[in-house]
């Protein structure tokens, strides 16, 4: 069983509050010796689920609902290797899909993809609130805080790979989803870990 964890301090005590989310492993993230990942949490996880999303599908629907009001708020975190090409290792990405320094990765404003905005990269995890939402960036890591009287609130959220072909690609990426319930006294600032920025401060 793979187990996630909230840190919560109280008084000089820590207490590892585990939430247990399926029989796929998900690497632990690193924790520096200065990590604030002690401080006292706002978050607590009240429902999670691991999804695999296929890159010859071109959309799934996760069966998770948009963050119902603003005490909640939806935790994404996807890890693994696609490819999108075959022929060669250079085809084959992570959730974050092929390199935007690269004029051949770079799909912005090409129709065909089905996310084609300013920055958009070939292979990327995609994901939209609907069948037919708009859709966004994911990547590796993403949230989504809940609104109160949100128009979008009941869909469910859909993941896909960034491409206009399907047929020729192989692989999968595993997607961990948690809700958190985030309680209205904000109290010191927590943080989650970024593998591009590093410890990141939590909005309250």
């Amino acid at each position: 069983m793979v187990l996630s964890t909230v840190l919560h301090k109280t008084r000089g005590s820590l207490v590892v509050l585990g939430l247990a989310v399926g029989a796929v492993a998900v690497a632990s993230l690193p924790v520096p010796a200065s990590s604030p990942a002690a401080a006292p949490a706002r978050a607590v996880a009240k429902a999670a689920r691991t999804v695999t999303v296929d890159s010859r599908q071109a959309w799934m629907d996760t069966g998770v609902s948009r963050p119902g009001g603003s005490g909640r708020f939806l935790s994404v975190t996807a890890e693994g290797k696609w490819t999108f090409r075959p022929g060669g290792s250079d085809w084959t990405v992570g959730p974050r899909g092929g390199n935007p320094a690269s004029d051949y990765a770079r799909v912005d404003g090409q129709e065909s993809y089905p996310y084609h905005a300013n920055g958009a990269v070939k292979a990327s995890l995609i994901g939209k609130w609907g069948k037919d939402g708009e859709t966004f960036f994911v990547g590796d890591r993403y949230s989504e805080g809940g609104l109160d009287n949100d128009p979008l609130r009941g869909r469910t959220l859909y993941l896909g790979i960034n491409d206009d072909q399907l047929d020729n690609n192989s692989g999968s990426l595993t997607v961990l989803l948690e809700e958190f319930a985030r309680s209205k006294d904000c109290g010191p600032v927590t943080h989650h870990y970024d593998p591009a920025n590093g410890w990141v401060a939590d909005p309250c």
